[in-house]
């Protein structure tokens, strides 16, 4: 059975497809600008030449991928659409969220054969706010325990320091905003890379 992913590059959410490519044969993450995304509908053409049985991508332009006959999965790896992250947003940001976003996200996931979500809270808001026909699948998204292990030999002594690392942009919807009172609370041995 193969598997294509159609996705945006630069994202956390091609990252979690590209771990799965790694893992699963017959599973190809198509990556296309994230620019394209400014005139949708060139989106239709990413990926067109490859043969699949599934399409797995984010809802926001998957209809733009969508195939006759093939099924579609969705993944909800967050959710820009609910009122909340509306005060961390531009005003351009919210209307495209309220208009095209809406719009294209909604007639997504009435076609989706399955959808997932990588967490409960995405799961329920996502419920919520679009009332689908059909269940979210939870999902939680995987560490590569190949890649992620602490070394055999690390103790931590007194005075060393641990380091942490931050993912993901700086924005107020993921919280950077909340950085430098961390760090003023942090003991001196813990630095926070971002």
């Amino acid at each position: 059975m193969k598997i294509i992913s159609p996705i945006s590059s630069g994202t956390g959410a091609c990252i979690a497809h590209q771990m799965l490519e790694k893992h699963i044969s017959d599973y190809h993450v198509i990556q296309y600008n994230p620019y394209l995304t400014l005139i949708p509908p060139l989106l239709y053409f990413t990926g067109r030449n490859s043969q699949t049985d599934i399409i797995h991508t984010s809802p926001d332009y998957a209809i733009y991928h969508q195939r006759r006959n093939v099924s579609m999965v969705l993944t909800f790896h967050g959710y820009v659409l609910d009122r909340y992250i509306r005060k961390y947003s531009s005003w351009l940001q919210s209307l495209l969220y309220q208009t095209d976003l809406l719009f294209n996200t909604k007639l997504a996931v009435s076609r989706a054969k399955t959808i997932t979500a990588v967490s409960q809270y995405i799961a329920d808001i996502v419920s919520k706010e679009l009332n689908p026909d059909q269940e979210i699948r939870v999902i939680h998204n995987g560490v590569d325990e190949s890649l992620f292990l602490p070394s055999r030999n690390f103790v931590m002594k007194s005075g060393n320091t641990v380091k942490v690392l931050l993912g993901g942009h700086l924005s107020r919807k993921k919280g950077s905003h909340w950085v430098e009172e961390i760090l003023n609370r942090l003991d001196s041995n813990i630095s926070i890379f971002y």
